[in-house]
């Protein structure tokens, strides 16, 4: 006799918010087990968001030829990236903090005989008293010692400067501009070398040199204007005493092409650069309008 087939359970079949690409569903599957939410036909151009998690197919109209583009997000900005960013993160601050004395037991040696009752190879002594003292032993550590010592807002933050690395820059921050007066005064001075006049002395390269470095903008002053280029263009944390600022501003299409390291400023920065993130993109302020700790 045929053994029956075992039947499919489709919460294993469709998990949710799965952390990698699934794979690809027959078409029993899907009308067996799901029902259709939208159908619509898609024109050259178009762009339809698809919820993470929800099952979709793509299909070419009879007699036509089709290239669709499918793009996952999110799928590494879970709840389980966060916690096991955060769970790492308390228990290195803990261990390597000498004067958290309660926290001692963690930087104890474990026991030599762990191996001996523990692993898959000891699984089967389930009756065995010393699995679970173990066992409570490690809950006992991760609730007194490494939950209550969770940054929440320094693990926020590492997620977030982790996502600006990852991203593509804000759709029109930092854009070409046009050649500058500037580089039309480098043109120049070259066109002149070239021409074999010999009317530049060193003391005129040096000043052109120094006109290059500095560029053709002028110095800030208290009524200049700033505005920030996009909302969550960059983030702000605390490191070793100094104030650090992540942007992606200078991201480009090739993934991680740029240098992760933040811009560093004195702490007494922090509140500045806090107001300018936290202000209106599309509204300039003034460099007196915002407060300074040195004035």
């Amino acid at each position: 006799e045929e053994e029956e087939e075992e039947e499919e359970d489709p919460n294993d079949l469709f998990p949710r918010y799965p952390l990698e690409s699934s794979k690809d569903f027959t078409e029993e599957q899907v009308s067996k087990h799901l029902k259709v939410a939208v159908s619509t036909v898609l024109e050259p151009g178009d762009f339809l968001y698809v919820p993470r998690g929800m099952v979709h197919q793509a299909r070419a109209l009879e007699g036509a030829h089709s290239l669709h583009l499918t793009i996952s997000v999110g799928q590494h900005n879970s709840w389980a990236d966060l916690l096991a960013m955060a769970l790492q993160d308390a228990v290195q601050r803990v261990v390597m903090n000498d004067r958290c004395h309660e926290a001692a037991e963690l930087r104890r040696s474990i026991p030599r005989d762990l191996g001996e009752f523990m692993g898959v190879m000891h699984s089967d002594l389930e009756e065995d008293d010393r699995r679970f003292k173990f066992a409570e032993q490690m809950m006992d550590m991760m609730t007194n010692h490494v939950l209550p010592n969770i940054n929440y807002d320094m693990v926020v933050d590492r997620l977030k400067v982790r996502f600006q690395h990852d991203r593509h820059r804000p759709l029109g921050v930092l854009q070409t501009l046009p050649s500058s007066s500037l580089n039309e005064k480098a043109l120049e001075r070259d066109a002149k070398r070239d021409r074999g006049d010999g009317d530049d002395d060193d003391e005129d390269d040096d000043e052109d040199r120094e006109d290059d470095e500095e560029g053709d903008l002028d110095k800030l002053s208290p009524t200049s204007r700033i505005v920030l280029a996009a909302k969550d263009v960059a983030t702000l944390t605390i490191e070793n005493g100094a104030a650090v600022l992540y942007h992606s501003c200078k991201n480009t299409t090739t993934y991680h092409e740029t240098d992760p390291r933040g811009l560093e400023f004195e702490p007494e920065d922090a509140i500045l650069i806090e107001e300018v993130l936290k202000s209106d993109p599309t509204l300039p302020v003034q460099v007196k309008s915002y407060s300074h700790p040195l004035g």
